[in-house]
This record gives structure tokens, C-alpha cells and sequence, in this order.
């Protein structure tokens, strides 16, 4: 069972939009194609895990906190009275372990290793678990999911390629025993334990005026023209769709980017390249949103 689905995290959104949007320094362009390939290989691994058939609870992106240090799981898996942490990562190429460091074979050079991760993730874990008294055995691993990965000098641990990966998941299946009741109360206290996104510490600077207007295709992130009256038009990739559905995906974009900003009429229709009217922005905002008034200015929340 899915207990809640994974969404692409606010960081990952908004670096999206500068790409598309701004000017990225190379360093930047970087660090949105990791969130990017991140992503993805998170999804495969999510794939893999919703095809057992076995009674099972599957927790995805908590992030949780425990005596003021805060830590993420990027999947949490409940088989029965044991849980299975994984962190996945989508690296691609050749690599290997030297002592107890994660280097990239052709260079040599030291890369970030998931385990270090992972490790710290897992002894918060067991303390949040002792908070809940909930004696639950637990197991991690780092999840290479990328096939063109490979990892020489691999130690018998906690390191998985996607092989053994979908192996060790073939064996989990096998289990007939039913999720327990600690872990199905585990599930609940971690769902209403979690903590909000705080994305925008490590972020490069930009401005709304500095940023390209327009609306985005959904499906290519070209931008959009209108196409009539209520569709919108997307010249790269032919797509039409809806106008007020490619409004509201410009407002929650907007409001990623600009948290601290006042939703208004007249802000929006300038964000989304004057493309729509001012009448349809408005009524796209009032269906989604609460009015204000305050003096002759009207916004929205």
C-alpha cells in the first residue's frame, strides 16, 4: 500500500523554472540536472516497489525531525514488523570503494557517499522510534538504481545495484506475514511527524524582473501562446490545453518562486506574458483562492 505519493520537491521545482526562465551558470545548470536525474531514478525505484504483491506500507520523502535535527528518507518500506530504509541514487558510470571513501574510477576523485547519508538517517531513525516506543527492526541501504552504474571493490553491506536491488525486493515479496500493528501505528505517527520544505537557502539569486514571462508547456516547458478564447498552444511541441489550467500551473509556479509576493491580478498577467486577459487571470485566482480586500487593493491567498 502507497501511504502517500511522492512529489517533486521545491527546490527541484524552482530550479526547474530558472532554467527555463534565466540564465544559469554552469555550476547551476549542474545542480538542476542532479535534481533532475535524482528524480527520475527515485521514480524507478518507486516502480519496482509498487509491483510486490506482499502486505506492505510504502512511506516516500519524510521529512522528519528528532531533537532538533532534521533528516530525510527517501523511502520507507513496512514488510511485516521490519523496516527497510533506502536511499537511492541515480549515478551513472564507474565507481569504486576505496576504505571508506566513494571515488569516480576514471579520475579518482572523491564523490559524495550516500552511506554517510543514509547511516545518519538510520541511527535518527531508531531514535525517533524509541520516542514512539516502537521496537521495530531496521534495515538500510544505498540503492544504485541506474543500470550504466557500476561499482568496483564493492563491499558485502549495504550497497545495492539495481540487480540486486530488484532480487532483494523479490525475496521481501515472498513474505506471507501481514504488516504489524506497530508498523502500521509507525506509519501514522511519521505522516503526522512531518516537516515542511525549507528550499531556499541553497538557491542562486533572481528577481521576478530579471526572469522570462510566459506560460510553460507542461509537456515540453516551451512557452505557450493562446490559441483561442479558453486553449493555449505550445509551438514546440504542438500540445494544447485548457487556459486556465496553463494559468493556475503559472500561479503555483509563481507562488514557488515568490513565496513572499501578494497574489494580484495584475502581477500574475504580467507573469504569464500578458498572453491571457486580465478577466480570466481574475477568475482563475477566485476559483483557487480567497479574496481580499484592503483600501482599493485587491489580492489573493
Amino acid at each position: 500500500m502507497n501511504a502517500n505519493t511522492r512529489e517533486r520537491s521545491t527546490v527541484s521545482n524552482i530550479m526547474r523554472s530558472l532554467h527555463n526562465r534565466s540564465r544559469l551558470t554552469l555550476a547551476d545548470r549542474y545542480y538542476h540536472e542532479a535534481l533532475e536525474k535524482g528524480y527520475r531514478g527515485e521514480l524507478q525505484f518507486d516502480a519496482l516497489v509498487e509491483s510486490l504483491t506482499c502486505d506492505h506500507i510504502y512511506l516516500k520523502d519524510l521529512r522528519l525531525k528528532y531533537y532538533r535535527k532534521t533528516f530525510q528518507i527517501d523511502s520507507l518500506l513496512l514488510v511485516g514488523n521490519k523496516a527497510y530504509i533506502y536511499e537511492v541514487k541515480n549515478y551513472e558510470g564507474e565507481y569504486e570503494i576505496k576504505g571508506d571513501r566513494l571515488l569516480l574510477s576514471s579520475t579518482k576523485v572523491e564523490v559524495p557517499d550516500p552511506m554517510v547519508q543514509l547511516q545518519r538517517s538510520m541511527s535518527l531513525f531508531r531514535q525517533l522510534l524509541h520516542h514512539f516506543q516502537l521496537p521495530i527492526d531496521v534495515e538500510g541501504y544505498v540503492i544504485f538504481i541506474n543500470e550504466k552504474m557500476a561499482l568496483h571493490n564493492m563491499p558485502k553491506s549495504q550497497y545495492l545495484l539495481k540487480s540486486m536491488t530488484v532480487k532483494q525486493l523479490g525475496a521481501i515479496n515472498k513474505t506471507t506475514e501481514k504488516v504489524s500493528q506497530k508498523n502500521k501505528r509507525l506509519a501514522k505517527h511519521l505522516l503526522a511527524s512531518l516537516q515542511e520544505e525549507k528550499p531556499y537557502d541553497d538557491l542562486p539569486d533572481y528577481s521576478f524582473e530579471t526572469m522570462k514571462k510566459g506560460m510553460l508547456c507542461k509537456h515540453c516547458f516551451g512557452h505557450l501562446e493562446r490559441l483561442s478564447m479558453r486553449r493555449s498552444f505550445c509551438q514546440r511541441c504542438r500540445q494544447t490545453e485548457d487556459l486556465s489550467e496553463s494559468i493556475y500551473r503559472s500561479i503555483v509556479e509563481f507562488r514557488d518562486l515568490f513565496p513572499e509576493k501578494k497574489l494580484t491580478t495584475k502581477i500574475i498577467h504580467e507573469w504569464c506574458g500578458s498572453i491571457p486577459s486580465t478577466y480570466m487571470v481574475t477568475q482563475v485566482l477566485k476559483k483557487h483562492y480567497n479574496r481580499h480586500k484592503r483600501h482599493r487593493w485587491t489580492y489573493f491567498e
